[in-house]
């Protein structure tokens, strides 16, 4: 909690180089966006967070987390459940944290952004 509260606060650089997992980080992103986004948007967005993002990301470190694990244990694990479209909007969501975790300086890039989601024929 106490994390929680450096990073809403700003004070983002003592967690830089923590071992900050994606589960905590959910967390945070969802909280400081809450008064930013319609309740719909935030119910969705939060939904998709509980049901995909956390289960099967939540305890990797967001700092090491890589493309080839995430294509795997993610990507992968979703299109054999949800349609396209499903896991491109989960996948938007989680680009979305990542890019608001570079923004924030807690991680250097998005490795993420050229991640491949298969097309049904």
């Amino acid at each position: 909690m106490k994390v929680k509260t450096q990073v809403v606060n700003g004070h983002v650089k003592q967690v830089s180089d923590s071992n900050l997992d994606i589960a905590t980080w959910c967390d945070i992103f969802l909280e400081s966006k809450k008064p930013f986004w319609k309740p719909n948007t935030y119910d969705s967005r939060a939904r998709t967070v509980r049901l995909y993002i956390k289960p099967l990301l939540g305890s990797f470190n967001l700092s090491k987390l890589d493309i080839m694990t995430y294509q795997r244990v993610f990507i992968n694990v979703l299109s054999s459940k949800l349609s396209p479209g499903s896991v491109k909007s989960a996948h938007k969501i989680f680009s979305t944290m990542i890019n608001a975790a570079v923004e924030n300086e807690i991680i250097p890039r998005n490795r993420f952004s050229k991640v491949s989601i298969k097309k049904n024929i």
